[in-house]
């Protein structure tokens, strides 16, 4: 390969990277879009996942139309609670092992 095949390789390649230039501002709107996306999807799959569960054989499969709404409510009524600051991690995992003898265990931040 000559020298002018290897500088029209380079140029092709040089074209097929884009490059962006960003200030802080946007990079930080990025990083907070990508947060918040990551906790809907993250709240989405945690009460569309237990909802799946009761809805399907050997729990709420006949009574689920009835039962599913108020399951739900309280749901958001716990979190809404725990987002005010009335309720903790500690004392919701306090309960659920007080309550039903299930340990969650999560990773300490």
């Amino acid at each position: 390969m000559n020298r002018a095949e290897i500088r029209r390789n380079q140029r092709e390649q040089s074209k097929s990277t884009k490059t962006y230039t960003l200030n802080q501002s946007q990079i930080d709107q990025i990083k907070k879009q990508a947060v918040e996306d990551a906790v809907d999807k993250a709240f989405f799959l945690m009460m569309a996942l237990p909802c799946e569960v009761l809805a399907n054989e050997g729990y709420w499969e006949k009574s689920a139309r009835q039962r599913m709404p108020k399951f739900i409510d309280e749901i958001l009524s716990l979190y809404a609670a725990f987002e005010q600051g009335v309720v903790t991690m500690e004392q919701m995992e306090l309960d659920l092992w007080d309550i039903a003898g299930v340990r969650l265990e999560r990773k300490k931040l």
